[in-house]
């Protein structure tokens, strides 16, 4: 684990203050800052796929982990275009043995990506490295409306039964779209490899990982099945306190994890340029100080799911923590938009934030018993 010691000023304000002086010394400091190790932020473009973005960086920072990998050169660099593709040729099977009843699109959640390496394995970036929708979003929404089109197609049909052939042809527009068919082995350092063999090169074991929740309707300790559209797989999650949700977040930091996050960004406190803070509906401002954030108790935070406030609309790979000039903690994110806002591609979460708009999280296991080992 890297710990860096860094003073970051940036002007954090939207809207006008009542006076110039106070715009001016509305700004954040963050100190002892303690990160991860992470691979380069990448650009998920015009693309809903942050779950595949966020998923990769995840496992890559596992892979750099596992494997005592320190310098950056040597870092892992993973295609998530052939997640894509398995995933979605997953999801087309299930769409078609429900008869529809299941959201037919690219969005996900980070198990998805593990899922997806268990099964399939996973190649190198630059051997399967997929389109760029980084400019053109029209051949992303193209891709989209081809697969729901053809799926909704199959179920409709009138023959019985089903023609074997589907499949294949559904594989063909994924195929189309995403740059080829996913290769079945490849060469890397004068080696042939399998996407199985490449998999257990990293010593990456999918079994090791845990999704978890937060919500009052189950009973902690307990383990369900987290409503929502793009929990296709329907993963499990453990539910837990909303205090041990974040404790575990910090272990994870504390021992040289990290965790992928999904959570809501429409939040007006979420101004997307680097900082997340709690601000409520109409503040005259996008970044809250200390006093100013409401503090969320898990009766607000499940109402604000029950009533779809909160959503998992953004996934995000969480690497640090930092804190502010006032001891604020803050979680330091990796995002998947490229170079971009006050931080070149990262954000500065509030703690509150986390507790208030984070719905879950994925993690190894070994974080969440060493935390129960801890209490």
């Amino acid at each position: 684990m890297k710990k860096t010691f860094v003073l970051l000023f940036a002007l954090a304000a939207a809207a006008p203050f009542s006076s110039a002086q106070e715009q001016a010394e509305r700004s954040l400091v963050f100190l002892n800052e303690v990160r991860v190790p992470a691979t380069s932020v990448k650009s998920q473009g015009r693309s809903s796929s942050c779950w595949c973005f966020s998923g990769i960086s995840f496992v890559e920072s596992e892979i750099i982990r596992l494997n005592k990998i320190g310098k950056e050169a040597d870092y892992p660099a993973l295609s998530e275009a052939f997640v894509i593709n398995k995933s979605l040729h997953d999801r087309g099977i299930r769409y078609v043995r429900l008869n529809g009843h299941l959201r037919a699109c690219p969005g996900s959640e980070g198990a998805d990506v593990l899922e997806v390496i268990r099964k399939y394995g996973i190649v190198p970036r630059e051997v399967y490295p997929g389109p760029d929708f980084v400019n053109d979003r029209t051949v992303f929404r193209e891709m989209t409306t081809s697969i729901r089109g053809y799926l909704k197609a199959v179920v409709e049909r009138r023959d019985k039964p089903l023609n074997p052939q589907w499949l294949d042809a559904f594989d063909g527009i994924l195929a189309g779209y995403l740059g080829g068919f996913p290769p079945e082995s490849f060469s890397e350092g004068g080696k042939t490899w399998t996407p199985g063999q490449y998999r257990d090169k990293w010593k990456i074991d999918c079994s090791k990982y845990v999704n978890i929740a937060s919500v009052t309707d189950v009973p902690y300790g307990e383990t369900f099945v987290l409503e929502i559209m793009d929990n296709w797989r329907w993963t499990p999650s453990l539910n837990v306190s909303l205090d041990d949700f974040v404790g575990v977040i910090d272990k994870a930091i504390d021992m040289g994890y990290s965790v992928q996050i999904a959570a809501d960004i429409t939040q007006q406190g979420n101004k997307r340029d680097g900082y997340a803070t709690v601000v409520e509906e109409g503040a005259p401002y996008t970044l809250a100080f200390p006093d100013e954030e409401t503090k969320t108790t898990p009766a607000l935070r499940q109402a604000l799911f029950d009533a779809q406030i909160n959503t998992d609309d953004h996934a995000m790979h969480l690497i640090g923590r930092a804190y502010d000039q006032f001891g604020r903690k803050f979680f330091v994110v990796k995002d998947s938009q490229g170079d971009k806002g006050l931080f070149h591609g990262y954000c500065y979460m509030s703690e509150e934030y986390v507790r208030r708009s984070v719905l879950h999280i994925l993690v190894h296991e070994d974080v969440l018993n060493a935390y129960r080992e801890k209490r």
